[in-house]
């Protein structure tokens, strides 16, 4: 899951398009609903005072109180009118006949850095100190719980066809006092709510923060509640408290009810309930682990008293210096290193059962933490989705003492070229007798660990990894639990350890361990607000793809993503939206990256400089055109260039492979290897240098779109079912030239970052504050490639002879003599090996590579063997007519087919005609052939579908063939690009 994720909601794309439809085209049933309109607000308790809710059902505050059976008030008198003497809590007022209390007005705002949390404040006044004793009670004493909810009557009806259905007049609001439902169904039952009306209704259940009263000289007061979300209680839940030490003795079972505990452990309980729970966690593991060799152990903890859930952990061996330096951290000192890991699904679930405070009523967890999608909206919620994350194939863990992911991208490589380490005499002396000094030969034996770890990514692409699915060490999680430094982050200055302050801690030191490519922080979902979700901040889902309004054309006029985004329409005659604020805006922490790293290479500066080029695209600056890293010579040439690149790659990986040497004893006849703990740094350097550095060479598609420097403030009639993260456009005549992705600069959208509503007056305003974000592509890249790191393996192999992209050969064409090799591939037959290749290298010699390649496979896909018109009539081209200028024998005889294709007198002019085919077309002087076309657009000419050919195979047989001659195209790759790979 990503919060920057989808456009609104289907429902609420309806709701909105009918409001503007309503707005632009009068109906006598739309000018009664806008003439009409009006929004509402009840307030209920959740308190019982003397064991009933009579109080309570009294006082349900909604157009001044509601009568018992929730019926409107009216008349003077009695204790149900709307001015009485006695108060509902059956009290004589203190100043005779009084009006009933009301509601005055709400403000909502979306708190914390994504808006994941909201809070209300409820403004209200009541007539007679009576009536302030019942309400304090009710709604003024912090940490109980209140149902706030809002909404518009009448409301538009609508559907997928943003008809108007006409005039709903009510609402069914949410009763939580003549029924008990659990928080969870609450929310579940207001989610369905606020979707099935549209966004016209909107609630939020939470707990009473705050309040405040003041007296008025007419005898009344003014009153005000805050409420806030559950979820806001995360960041003061505390996790390092001791359980209840009389059960948790000597001899008696552990919390998991699966060992007997020693002193030892009973001690660690006694210090908190974190270390004394990690400390039975590791017991645990050794106690039931069988014997296991360096490659580890995968383990799982059935554990009865949770339903039976299954816990996953892992065993390995790995010696380690410097690791830890306090002894009283040291979770278990009669083992010594064996690691255990736990996933952070299985971490979660634990935290879940036996840490975090539990609400009595439905059994479950205050604030329960989560590694899996929302479930209200899923079509089956018993098998949630994971929550994913960024990943990149080159990720692993260079810090085992903190966690582990499965990626058997390492342990799949058999062996790789790297320049050699040398090791000091000191090191060698360190290693012992059997060692040797360095090695150019990195084996997959000391990745063999990695293939027993649940895997971590998605799938093969590894675009995409899962965040549950990261084994974090027990040693770590222990030693953070008695961490001083994280108790003095304790703003209250108690030494207490929140929830949110230690899951922060330890997926940031996670994020640090695989790269440093995600930005993991723990997300109250406002729709569930009782789930904290841990989730990658940088990972952008894929534009919306899901229900879209409106409805998708046929395919063949499929829109693009971002025209599936919803358009709010601003400024227009069908406009909803009341006021708006369009202006830049540059974060204080990105002011740098933009002055600087608006021009830097992709890479140099990280992601974020790749958005801001993409963002540029098509403008440069003409003092400072380009801004390079303070070690790249200007002078080089592009191939000087990139080659240094690469030895920067090749250093990076050379430090990698001495990583996995000193984690295991398989390395290279290291027999004493062990993991140094101070190298850790360099390990971490290494590992991010190295996925950015590939990153510079690939187009690989990149789930990541930094926030781009303008916001937008918008104040719109009111609407619920807006939820952070949600994407939208708005009309392209309001931006500038720039922003709308015409050749300059890119395309934008709009990110809801911030929501707030307020109703006053009998109106409902909403609030959106939003950022732009890019709906195509931010990076630069190269003109339609796309390799793949197990290519860039493969150019990083061949060494100081490194094949320049294909987008790059423009300036290094010419005059280069080179024999042109084919492949083994087994495409290639013995006509082409015997007779086709000689005759090519001897008329164009000094032709690229590129040129060289497609014409060979052209040559071979066009059935270059004895008995077919492409060899019997030395015409591998199988042309029609002559061309180029080249003569021809004749025509074909024999039958009927032959006579339609041309004769060569010999191969080389059959192969002078193909390859000069090519220069006319890319010089625009051919009738058929647009001047610089793609490979595909240049196969479907040149065989179309028309004369019975499969465009697709065609095209997909010569990128593969270019692949087994180890160079790089796809179909889109420009043709004078192709046939100057060199």
């Amino acid at each position: 899951m990503s919060i920057f994720k989808d456009t609104f909601i289907p429902e609420v794309q309806f709701q909105l398009d009918a409001r503007q439809n309503a707005i632009l085209n009068r109906t006598p049933t739309t000018i009664k609903y806008l003439n009409s309109r009006n929004a509402w607000i009840k307030m209920s308790s959740s308190v019982n005072v003397n064991s009933t809710s009579d109080l309570a059902k009294s006082y349900i505050l909604q157009g001044g109180i509601l009568k018992p059976d929730g019926g409107l008030r009216s008349g003077v008198g009695g204790i149900n009118n709307i001015y009485s003497n006695i108060s509902p809590g059956k009290q004589s007022h203190l100043r005779g006949l009084r009006p009933m209390p009301g509601i005055n007005s709400i403000d909502i705002r979306s708190k914390s850095a994504y808006g994941s949390l909201r809070e209300v404040v409820v403004k209200f006044q009541c007539w007679d100190i009576t009536q302030l004793e019942d309400l304090e009670l009710l709604y003024m004493r912090p940490g109980y719980t209140v149902l706030v909810e809002w909404g518009w009557s009448p409301y538009l009806k609508s559907n997928d066809k943003a008809e108007n259905l006409g005039i709903e007049y009510t609402i069914p609001s949410q009763d939580i006092i003549a029924k008990t439902p659990s928080k969870d169904e609450i929310w579940k039952e207001l989610f369905k709510k606020s979707k099935d009306t549209g966004g016209n209704y909107d609630a939020m259940f939470g707990f009473v923060k705050n309040y405040s009263w003041s007296a008025r000289e007419d005898g009344g007061y003014d009153c005000s509640t805050t409420i806030i979300s559950i979820g806001e209680i995360l960041e003061s839940l505390k996790i390092n408290y001791s359980p209840f030490t009389t059960k948790l003795t000597e001899g008696t079972k552990g919390l998991l009810n699966e060992i007997f505990l020693d002193v030892d452990l009973v001690g660690k309980y006694k210090k908190n309930i974190l270390a004394g729970l990690f400390g039975e966690l590791y017991a645990i593991a050794i106690k039931n682990s069988l014997s296991f060799n360096e490659d580890g152990i995968k383990y799982q903890l059935p554990d009865l008293k949770n339903d039976g859930k299954k816990y996953d952990f892992y065993l390995r061996k790995l010696k380690k210096t410097n690791s830890i330096t306090d002894e009283n951290k040291v979770i278990n000192s009669n083992v010594n290193n064996i690691d255990v890991y736990i996933t952070l699904d299985s971490l979660v679930e634990i935290l879940n059962k036996y840490v975090i405070l539990l609400d009595t009523k439905s059994k479950t967890p205050m604030v329960k933490l989560s590694t899996y999608e929302r479930e209200y909206d899923k079509k089956d919620p018993k098998t949630p989705k994971p929550l994913l994350c960024l990943g990149n194939s080159l990720q692993i863990s260079v810090d085992p003492t903190i966690c582990l992911i499965g990626n058997d991208f390492w342990s799949n490589l058999k062996s790789i070229k790297a320049p050699k380490q040398e090791k000091t005499a000191q090191q060698l002396s360190d290693l012992g007798t059997n060692a040797v000094n360095g090695s150019d030969i990195f084996d997959n034996e000391n990745t063999k660990y990695l293939k027993k770890l649940i895997p971590y990514f998605t799938d093969e692409t590894k675009e995409l990894g899962v965040i549950g699915k990261i084994y974090i060490n027990l040693q770590f999680l222990y030693s953070l639990s008695l961490d001083n430094n994280l108790e003095s982050q304790d703003k209250k200055e108690k030494q207490e350890i929140s929830v949110y302050d230690f899951l922060k801690n330890v997926m940031s030191q996670v994020s640090n361990c695989i790269g440093n490519i995600n930005n993991f922080d723990i997300h109250i979902d406002p729709i569930d607000n009782n789930v904290a979700r841990i989730i990658d901040i940088n990972y952008v889902n894929d534009k919306p793809k899901i229900e879209i309004y409106p409805p998708k054309p046929p395919p063949e006029n499929e829109p693009k993503p971002e025209e599936n985004i919803f358009t709010l329409q601003i400024q227009n005659l069908s406009s909803t939206v009341r006021s708006y604020k369009l202006e830049s805006q540059i974060f204080q922490e990105q002011s740098t990256m933009i002055a600087i790293g608006a021009q830097v290479q992709g890479g140099a500066l990280g992601t974020d400089s790749n958005t801001m080029n993409g963002f540029n695209r098509g403008i440069t600056d003409r003092i400072i055109p380009i801004k390079e890293e303070p070690l790249v010579d200007t002078k080089a040439t592009i191939e000087e260039t990139r080659k240094e690149q690469l030895k920067n790659l090749k250093d990076n990986l050379s430090t990698i492979y001495d990583f996995f040497g000193d984690t295991t004893s398989y390395y290279i006849f290291w027999s004493q290897a062990a993991y140094d703990a101070n190298r850790a740094g360099e390990y971490k350097g290494a590992l991010r240098d190295l996925i950015n550095g590939f990153k510079s060479f690939t187009n690989d598609k990149n789930k990541y779109n930094a926030i781009i420097p303008t916001k937008l403030s918008i104040t719109m009639d009111g609407i619920g079912g807006l939820v952070i993260g949600h994407i939208f456009r708005i009309p392209n005549e309001l931006l500038p030239k720039g922003y709308k992705g015409d050749g300059l600069g890119s395309k934008l959208g709009y990110l809801v970052m911030g929501i707030g509503h307020s109703i006053l007056n009998n109106d409902w305003v909403t609030n959106i504050d939003a950022q732009t974000i890019l709906l195509d592509d931010p990076r630069p890249g190269i003109d339609g490639e796309k390799l793949s790191y197990q290519d860039l393996i493969k150019l990083i192999n061949q060494g100081p002879a490194f094949d320049l992209l294909p987008s790059q050969m423009e300036t290094m064409v010419g005059g280069v003599n080179r024999n042109f090799n084919i492949s083994n591939s087994t495409t290639v037959n013995t006509a082409i090996q015997n007779t086709y290749t000689p005759a090519l290298n001897k008329v164009l010699p000094s032709s690229p590579t590129g040129r060289k390649l497609l014409l060979t496979a052209q040559a071979i896909h066009e059935g270059f063997t004895p008995g077919n018109i492409s060899y019997d009539l030395k015409n591998p081209g199988n042309f029609r007519e002559a061309v180029g200028g080249i003569p021809i024998k004749g025509k074909g005889t024999g039958n009927a087919t032959r006579e339609g294709f041309v004769e060569f007198n010999t191969f080389e002019d059959g192969i002078l005609a193909s390859s000069s085919q090519l220069d006319i077309i890319l010089a625009g002087k051919s009738k058929n052939y647009p001047s610089n076309p793609t490979l595909f657009k240049y196969i479907s000419k040149y065989a179309p579908t028309s004369d019975n050919n499969n465009v697709d195979a065609y095209v997909k047989f010569i990128i593969n063939y270019f692949k087994d001659n180890g160079k790089f195209i796809t179909k889109d790759t420009l043709l004078k690009n192709i046939i100057n790979i060199i």
